[in-house]
C-alpha cells in the first residue's frame, strides 16, 4: 500500500492506520454508517476504530492531524447553538442578542478534501483533473490539501442553501462522490455536516448557482442554491436573526 502523498516526498516506510472520518467530528465512539459495499444498502452501526484505512504514511498523516481538529471544531459550533437555543427556550419572554459563531472555512474545505481522498482513493475511478490513472491522487490535490498550493478559480467548497432550511445542528455525516460518469471520473464530492450541504468541486469550471440537480443526483441532494465560500449561515426565530455563522476564508 502506498502512501497517496508520496509525490512530495519524505515518506516514511510505516504506513498509519488513517480514520476515513476523522474521529474529532464525532462525540460517541460507535455510529452509523451506509453506503459502503459491506453495509448491503442497509444502515449499520460500527465502532469508529474500525473506520480506518492504510492510505498515508505516518509522516504525512502526522502532517495533515491538525485538519481533523477542523471537524470537530465545525461540529462543536452546533453543539453551542443548540445549547444557547435550548436555555433560551426557557426564558420565552426576555430579549437576547444575536450570537455569531466562527468557522475557519479554509481548514474545513481541506479537511473535506482529505476526506473525499480517503474515502475513494485506490478506487476504480480518476480523481480530479487531468490525465492519470484511477484511484490515483493527481499531484495538484496532494498539494491542495496540504495547503502547499491555492484552489485553481472557483474550485473548493461551496454550501447548499435554500429559504425555510431547517438546520438540523447534530452529528450527522452524509458523503457521496460527485462522478461524470461519462469519463467514470470523480469531479467533486457531496457532504451533509450536521445537516447543511456542502459540494466539493475539483471541477475545471464552477458549479453554477441555482436550484439544480447535480449530474443525476435526486432533489435531496441536487436542488440547492449554491454559494462559494459561503459568509454567513443565519438562524432565525421568526423575523429575528437569533443565531449565526461567520465562516472565515484565510
Amino acid at each position: 500500500m502506498n502512501c497517496w502523498a508520496q509525490c512530495l516526498g519524505g515518506c516514511t516506510t510505516k504506513i498509519s492506520r488513517e480514520h476515513i472520518i476523522s474521529k474529532d467530528y464525532f462525540g460517541g465512539q460507535v455510529i452509523s454508517v451506509s453506503g459502503f459495499p459491506w453495509c448491503n444498502g442497509k444502515e449499520v452501526k460500527v465502532g469508529l476504530s474500525s473506520l480506518v484505512k492504510k492510505h498515508l504514511c505516518t509522516a504525512h498523516n502526522s502532517i495533515l492531524s491538525p485538519l481533523d481538529s477542523a471537524a470537530g471544531d465545525f461540529i462543536r459550533v452546533f453543539g453551542a447553538m443548540r445549547a444557547i437555543r435550548d436555555n433560551r427556550a426557557r426564558s420565552p419572554l426576555r430579549a437576547f442578542h444575536p450570537v455569531q459563531h466562527q468557522v475557519n472555512g479554509t481548514r474545513l474545505e481541506r479537511w473535506c478534501l482529505k476526506t473525499l481522498i480517503n474515502l475513494t482513493c485506490d478506487g476504480g475511478k480518476l480523481i480530479g483533473a487531468g490525465s492519470h490513472a484511477p484511484g490515483v491522487v493527481p499531484d495538484y490535490l496532494v498539494r491542495i490539501c496540504f495547503g502547499l498550493d491555492p484552489w485553481p478559480k472557483d474550485r473548493g467548497l461551496y454550501v447548499g442553501m435554500r429559504l425555510g432550511y431547517h438546520l438540523r445542528m447534530d452529528e450527522s455525516f452524509e458523503f457521496l462522490p460527485i462522478v461524470y460518469q461519462i469519463e467514470n471520473r470523480i469531479v467533486g464530492g457531496y457532504f451533509k455536516l450536521s445537516g447543511i450541504p456542502h459540494y466539493l468541486s475539483l471541477m475545471d469550471e464552477p458549479f453554477t448557482s441555482g436550484p439544480k440537480r447535480l449530474f443525476g443526483m435526486g432533489p435531496e441532494i441536487g436542488d440547492f442554491d449554491l454559494s462559494f465560500h459561503h459568509q454567513t449561515i443565519t438562524q432565525n426565530d421568526g423575523k429575528e436573526a437569533v443565531q449565526e455563522i461567520v465562516f472565515n476564508w484565510i
